[in-house]
This record gives structure tokens, C-alpha cells and sequence, in this order.
């Protein structure tokens, strides 16, 4: 952004008379002359058309070339180049460094990327050969790429690790002993079914039972057996992708009772009665002894 003595400038006056076009409109011509020669920190524009094309001219060409030479906004160097008179006080410091940077490149004839790939090897070469504060050389990410150690052999549990395991569950208060499969009510049809289809024996939780039983309480018992085999029977894919969960037996009972239909005494269901949710976590462990 120029200097506001810049803005009201001789240079810039006079070639807003000589175009006849307002104050503001010459102060943006200017501005986009300056900012051209400070992105490439060289005060040189180029010819007349460079000039025009670099200041957003947009009327007759070759006239604000010579409105801006004749104000003293640009001058006209030996070799027909065009270039800001006065590039070195209107410049900010950090064009200025970036001249004074390109003007010792060129003082060793190299480029940008050269620089920077000397630069990059120098900083490689100081990290490799860092060393601690006692005079020795550190490793290097390389050299700390060693082989793991293998492991040794893995033997089976002793009969003393066994005892010492138990022991230990009778100590805590944890039964040993594997849970038992429920008999009767809904839960035992549901782990019959579900052990027939998928080959093992469910593990539902509280949350699910709890759910379920109150999806099915207003049924008969024979009638909540039919729906708990439908369900685990029914070939849905999303309930397959499920595994047949028995938390989501209350979203499928009304579908499951439509496919029933005929079978079962819609009459003993409430009417407009909505499943309600279980606000029992689902990672509760299960006791199938007491709540079957």
C-alpha cells in the first residue's frame, strides 16, 4: 500500500489531468505499477505494453504510458525499458531484503533451488554428526532401526498357574463354573433358537432381556414363544448383519406379529401400546440362572 504523501503525489495528479479520469482511478493505476515491480523486488516493468497490461489500463494504447512518463511516475531506461523512479523509498523492508537476497544469488550465479539444496544438505550433515554433551556422537534415526530381540518360546500353563488361578477367583468371589443354559421362559427359547441357526449358545445381556420381556409381557406364553422363534427364524438381512440380537426384538415385534398374523390372538396385545426403551446398560454381564 503506498504512503498517504504518495496518494495526493505530483507524479499522480498530473497524470489523472493528463488522462482526464478521476484522482481515485489514477492512485489505483499507480498501485498496481508499484505492486508488480515489489512481488519481483525489481523496480524494472518492461516496455510500454508491459506498463499498460501491468496498471490495469483498459483505455487507448500507448497513452497512459506517455501521461505517466510525462508526470514523472515512470522513466524510460537506456535500453527502452520502462521502471519506477523512486522503487527504492516507496519499497517496504521486506521487498527491500528480498532484492538485497536476489542481488547476492546472482553475485554467486546461483538459483533459489540451489541454495536451498545446499542448505538442505548442510542441515542433514549437522544432524548426523550432532553428538551429546560429553563428546559423543548420537545415533541416528538409521542406526536405531535395529532388529526387535526375539521373544522366547511361550510354554503351556503349569497345573500350579491353573491352582493359582483359581484360588485366586474363589478369593475375589467369581464363580468358576460355566453359565448355565436357562430352561424355560422366553430367554430358553431364544438361546434353543439361536444356538440351532448360528451353532453356539447367545450371550444376551440384561438390558436385552428386559427390553424383550417387556415388548412381550401382554402375550401369552406360548404366543411370546412363537414370536421369539420368528424372529431368530426371520431372514432379514439387517437382523442376519445383526446376528439376531435380542435387544432388537421390540423394533421387529410389530412386524414379526404381521407375519404371524392368523397364527396368534392379536386380541390379548394392547392397542396402541409403544415399546419402551431399557435404560439398563447393554455391557451388563448376564445372569441366565436368575433371570431365565
Amino acid at each position: 500500500m503506498a504512503r498517504l504523501a504518495d496518494l495526493r503525489s505530483r507524479a499522480v495528479l498530473r497524470t489523472a489531468d493528463e488522462l482526464g479520469i478521476p484522482h481515485a482511478h489514477a492512485v489505483g493505476l499507480r498501485e498496481l505499477l508499484y505492486a508488480t515491480c515489489f512481488q519481483k523486488a525489481d523496480p524494472t516493468i518492461g516496455d510500454a505494453r508491459d506498463v499498460e497490461l501491468s496498471a490495469g489500463w483498459e483505455g487507448e494504447r500507448g497513452r497512459f504510458v506517455a501521461a505517466a512518463r510525462a508526470a514523472g511516475m515512470i522513466v524510460e531506461q537506456a535500453d527502452g525499458a520502462f521502471a519506477l523512479p523512486d522503487f527504492e523509498d516507496a519499497a517496504p523492508s521486506w521487498v527491500r531484503k528480498r532484492a538485497k537476497r536476489a542481488a547476492e544469488r546472482d553475485a554467486v550465479g546461483k538459483t533459489v533451488s540451489e541454495l536451498r539444496r545446499e542448505a538442505g544438505a548442510k542441515g542433514a550433515a549437522a544432524r548426523a554428526n550432532k553428538r551429546d554433551t560429553s563428546g559423543n556422537r548420537l545415533p541416528t534415526a538409521r542406526d536405531q532401526t535395529a532388529p526387535l530381540p526375539s521373544l522366547p518360546p511361550s510354554f503351556p500353563p503349569s497345573s500350579h498357574d491353573e491352582e493359582l488361578r483359581s484360588s485366586s477367583a474363589r478369593e475375589d468371589g467369581i464363580s468358576t463354573a460355566p453359565r448355565p443354559t436357562p430352561t424355560r421362559g422366553t430367554v430358553a427359547v431364544y438361546v434353543s433358537a439361536w444356538t440351532l441357526r448360528y451353532g453356539r449358545q447367545p450371550n444376551p445381556t440384561k438390558g436385552d432381556i428386559l427390553a424383550a420381556n417387556r415388548a412381550l409381557e401382554s402375550l401369552a406364553p406360548s404366543e411370546r414363544e412363537a414370536v421369539v422363534r420368528a424372529f431368530v427364524e426371520d431372514d432379514d438381512p439387517w437382523l442376519a448383519q445383526k446376528a439376531h440380537r435380542l435387544g432388537l426384538l421390540p423394533k421387529q415385534l410389530d412386524r414379526i406379529l404381521a407375519k404371524l398374523a392368523g397364527t396368534l390372538s392379536q386380541g390379548r396385545r394392547e392397542s396402541g401400546r409403544g415399546v419402551r426403551d431399557c435404560t439398563i446398560p447393554r455391557d451388563t454381564p448376564l445372569d441366565l440362572e436368575v433371570l431365565a
